[in-house]
């Protein structure tokens, strides 16, 4: 991943063909497929894989550069309409994300998430009168889907910033905050309007808090939060240092920023809260174990009841990480499951997979 990012400029030895599968399945499980043939890219001919999984390789790699240029245009596209119809957007994540990294193309894509200015009750109007809502799918907390895309692509229409943290204080500051800060949003070069990095880094550190807690986060999440700390002046690390303890996400910090000492070499200068090993450990071992948004993690592949005891079991292992955020999280999960119960023995599901978020692709 290094070698990837250009961190480092090449391996210490040279991976026999078990270790580069092994490497190969571990950029699957990590959304890393483009950054890791970076770094085959920068490698000398003697440390490349197998010529068969170099072909492979290069061939996914061709496909997220002309999909990341599908989703630029569609972001593009979309921001056009939104603006015709005198809504302001913004690109969350994804796309914003992608412009920073080093080499166009490599970052994996996923859906394309727009937050559209004027709150919800005009913006869920608007989608209803143009019927443009996916009306199969329920409207959330901070989003809904558009109808799917001809083109393949998925669209989340935000009309709130973010998804939030768990504690209600904490995240009306947030909320607050963030609602602020978007309004400074600029057109970028490839059509689309792109948030200033203190909305990226406070929305994307309270992002990657709120579904750590909730299922998983993997390795690009963390990637894109180095290279949004790259970009950010230190101007920007002075104002989240203070936005932290605001928003009660320091402790998440203080694990990202250890993770990313450990892992890609972060100068302490770019740290937004003092790294914290211990928790940084615990954060990067669940990471490589349960692999991007926890989809790898084993007990995904479980019944309804092991899975829900796995879950408790995780929440009670994250109190030690998260401990404020674990307890709103879980208080959340039982009253939504005791909400929900009698509807559920009505149709004849006592299911015990219950969110109290709608599921992530981005």
């Amino acid at each position: 991943m290094r070698v990837g990012l250009g961190i480092d400029p090449t391996f210490t030895a040279t991976p026999d063909e078990s270790t580069w599968r092994w490497i190969y399945r571990e950029s699957h499980r990590q959304a890393l497929i483009g950054v890791l043939f970076c770094g085959i890219e920068r490698l000398p001919a003697t440390q490349r894989p197998p010529k068969d999984l170099l072909l492979k390789w290069a061939a996914e790699a061709q496909v997220l550069k002309v999909l990341n240029h599908l989703m630029d245009s569609e972001a593009a596209r979309l921001t056009n309409i939104f603006d015709s119809r005198g809504m302001r957007s913004t690109v969350l994540k994804g796309q914003g994300n992608a412009r920073m990294y080093p080499t166009e193309g490599s970052r994996m894509p996923g859906d394309i998430d727009l937050y559209v200015e004027g709150g919800k009750k005009r913006v869920l109007a608007l989608l209803q009168a143009e019927k443009w809502m996916d009306e199969d799918n329920n409207i959330s907390y901070h989003h809904v889907h558009l109808k799917p895309n001809r083109k393949g692509v998925t669209v989340e229409v935000h009309f709130r910033p973010s998804s939030g943290v768990h504690a209600p204080l904490a995240n009306r500051r947030l909320q607050q905050i963030l609602n602020e800060e978007i309004r400074h949003s600029t057109l970028c070069e490839k059509g689309f309007r792109v948030p200033t990095q203190i909305f990226h880094l406070l929305m994307q550190l309270a992002h990657l808090q709120h579904h750590f807690v909730e299922g998983g986060i993997g390795m690009r999440q963390v990637v894109d939060f180095y290279f949004v700390l790259q970009h950010a002046s230190f101007n920007d690390i002075e104002v989240m240092k203070k936005l932290t303890k605001r928003t009660d996400t320091r402790q998440m910090a203080a694990a990202l920023m250890a993770l990313l000492e450990q892992t890609m070499l972060l100068d302490r200068e770019r740290m937004i809260a003092e790294p914290d090993k211990a928790t940084g450990s615990l954060l990067l071992a669940i990471i490589a174990e349960d692999g991007n948004f926890g989809k790898y993690a084993a007990r995904e592949h479980q019944n309804h009841w092991i899975r829900f005891i796995k879950n408790r079991q995780r929440a009670f292992q994250l109190l030690r990480l998260l401990p404020y955020e674990v307890a709103w999280s879980e208080l959340y999960h039982w009253l939504h499951l005791f909400v929900t119960l009698p509807e559920r023995i009505r149709k004849g599901s006592v299911s015990l997979r219950t969110s109290t978020t709608t599921p992530i692709t981005q």
